[in-house]
């Protein structure tokens, strides 16, 4: 064969073999010759001069849109920057976005940075100016108290909490992101109500994250009349997920919101709407408690409907406070109860991780300034009760290991606010064998950040 492209038939012939080359395939010294002589042409005729004028690179750019082999792409891909001016459109796999390049610059890939991943259980906390005003920064706290990172927050930013190896921050555009350690984070979810409020940003809904991290639930109020009747909803979401409702309710004066995320089930808790005052404890449900099924929607009561504090152990035990009483119930027990004072306030409810001790914590409730808080731990073998931990804290959570991780608030009596950790002897929970180490001087504890495999 000529190695001269000589007149329009021979142009045909091999935009034809181009063609095939393309779109079929020939053997690998064919697909050179014709491409070579693609290039070979180019090279002769920049900018469509010559005996065809423009008609070879029309030909080459109206071929380019189409799926074309790595090795037919590269080819065109050579010609083509080589010899034109002007910025072309190169062929791009599918599902990838259309690049303009440069003919002056060639294009090399760069990888994104993978995520610092943590390598040991952390805790996540957060602090704010005093004054309640400004930025909110995390914390990222050690178990022998060192602090391994800190990122403030922007203002359309708020910590919801972590699960598994994933640290969920909301954004006041509805979205959810993961927080990495290094400060980046991954734009994983949205659909959750938008925060325009102004100044520093609130999760504007009670949210869980799942124990793993990829999953969240959170409460909507659709309407609420007058008279009482008050319609809410739980919606799901998760990573690359398309948020769903879970759960959808009308009842009087009571709405649904997420109470708890342990075990494979979510809790909701059927609230009662307008409680406020002083709240020593978080994990009230002020209504009844139900376990959630995500995929049936289905909801099973979990202890009593008047039950104010609620927990459920790994074995299935029920743990509650009612009427001034602590109850424990579940495989192998026969309904411990244990009395409470008459008044103040009690909570902090936690089943360890082995299912054999249950905490809670109890106060008289006399303000934010000097309360006086005792936590207690029950052993579920014996039905012992004992007082132990550093006065003035209350218990807030567990490491996989088995150690209390406790919370002195601001201005509680027996010293200075902070985070603890509180080893125990599993064997009697006895004050002597405690050992006692304040972790920081944060006193907002969001959970347990851990590592995953």
């Amino acid at each position: 064969m000529n190695d001269d492209i000589n007149g329009n038939d021979e142009l045909q012939e091999l935009e034809d073999q181009l063609r095939a080359a393309t779109f079929t395939g020939l053997d690998p010294a064919a697909t050179g010759r014709v491409f070579g002589r693609v290039r070979d042409h180019v090279q002769a005729f920049p900018n469509g001069r010559g005996r065809f004028g423009g008609d070879w690179n029309r030909r080459l750019l109206a071929i380019a849109p189409f799926a074309i082999p790595a090795a037919a792409a590269a080819a065109i891909a050579v010609a083509v920057l080589s010899t034109q001016p002007q910025k072309v459109i190169l062929p791009v796999p599918a599902g990838s976005p259309s690049t303009l390049v440069s003919p002056s610059i060639s294009p090399s890939p760069v990888p994104s940075p993978s995520p610092t991943k943590i390598a040991e259980p952390l805790l996540v906390e957060t602090s704010a100016p005093t004054t309640g005003q400004g930025p909110v920064t995390v914390h990222w706290i050690a178990l022998d108290g060192r602090e391994v990172a800190s990122r403030v927050l922007p203002a359309n930013e708020a910590l919801i909490g972590p699960g598994g190896g994933r640290l969920l921050v909301y954004r006041s555009d509805g979205h959810v992101l993961d927080l990495h350690i290094d400060g980046t984070a991954d734009d994983i979810g949205s659909g959750m109500p938008a925060n325009t409020a102004p100044g520093q940003t609130d999760v504007p809904v009670r949210t869980v994250v799942s124990p793993d991290g990829n999953q969240w639930i959170w409460a909507k109020m659709v309407s609420n009349t007058p008279q009482g009747n008050v319609h809410s909803q739980i919606w799901l979401s998760g990573v690359g997920q398309t948020p769903r409702l879970v759960a959808d309710a009308t009842e009087m004066a009571h709405a649904l919101e997420p109470h708890s995320w342990k075990l494979n089930s979510p809790l909701i808790a059927h609230g009662a709407i307008g409680v406020g005052g002083y709240l020593l404890f978080d994990d009230y449900s002020f209504g009844a408690v139900d376990h959630l099924d995500l995929v049936s929607g289905k909801q099973t009561p979990v202890g009593p409907a008047d039950a104010s504090v609620v927990d459920v152990a790994r074995n299935g035990a029920v743990g509650y406070i009612q009427n001034h009483m602590v109850i424990v119930n579940g495989p192998g027990l026969r309904g411990l109860s244990f009395a409470l004072p008459a008044s103040g306030r009690a909570g902090g409810v936690l089943f360890d991780p082995t299912s054999s001790h249950l905490v809670f914590a109890t106060s008289p409730a006399l303000g934010p300034q000097g309360e006086q808080i005792e936590t207690d731990s029950i052993d579920l073998n014996s039905g012992a009760r004992t007082a132990f931990g550093p006065p003035g804290t209350k218990p807030v959570g567990w490491t996989p290991d088995g150690r209390l991780i406790a919370i002195r608030p601001n201005g509680a009596a027996g010293g200075p606010a902070g985070t603890f950790l509180i080893s125990v002897s599993t064997s009697t929970f006895a004050p002597g064998g405690q050992t006692i180490a304040q972790l920081s001087g944060h006193t907002q504890y969001y959970g347990l950040e851990q590592p995953t495999s």
